[in-house]
């Protein structure tokens, strides 16, 4: 398994809401996909406030709109396994979704994709906070977020956020690329 792509918590500096009221549904990220690979899982750096509760999942959606500005998330590729939301802790920490079954999507690469995180229960007191950096943002992608069926870019912040799959073999042996610059 090899890390496809990242935006390190250690960049945190905010955080935005996802649950079904008043806030975001979900909070994505778009990024690169340099190498063929199948998705095995994402992380995101989240915390619960209050006492939520039934699922968080990851998905992964096609590209739209310009990347690094206004990429925002087309059509659902995967869904990961539910987390039980109220597994997560009361500060900050990585939380892993793992992509399993017919859900390891195949990602092409030199392709754009938007991960995002994903809660669909809550309410004003009971939430999932997502760690974002609105300080210095300088991930490759954008930050995107989806409320009721619809995508809006968030410019000038980046969402913490890693990407991993089992990148494409070739004679056998792993083959991961890693590009200059």
């Amino acid at each position: 398994m090899a890390e496809l792509a990242s935006y390190s918590e250690s960049n945190q500096s905010n955080f935005w809401s996802i649950s079904s009221v008043d806030f975001k549904n979900q909070i994505g990220q778009s990024w690169t996909n340099d190498n063929e690979a199948v998705l095995t899982s994402a992380k995101f750096y989240l915390m619960k406030t209050g006492s939520p509760t039934g699922n968080i999942r990851a998905k992964l959606y096609s590209h739209g709109g310009t990347y690094g500005s206004s990429s925002v998330g087309v059509t659902l590729l995967a869904t990961s396994d539910n987390v039980d939301v109220s597994t997560l802790g009361g500060s900050f920490a990585l939380q892993e979704f793992t992509f399993s079954g017919g859900e390891q999507y195949s990602l092409a690469a030199s392709t754009y994709y938007v991960v995002s995180v994903e809660y669909l229960g809550g309410d004003n007191d009971d939430y999932v906070r997502v760690g974002t950096d609105n300080t210095a943002p300088s991930a490759s992608g954008n930050m995107c977020h989806e409320d009721g069926g619809s995508w809006t870019a968030s410019s000038g912040t980046d969402e913490c956020f890693y990407v991993y799959g089992d990148v494409a073999s070739a004679g056998g042996r792993n083959i991961l690329l890693l590009g200059a610059g």
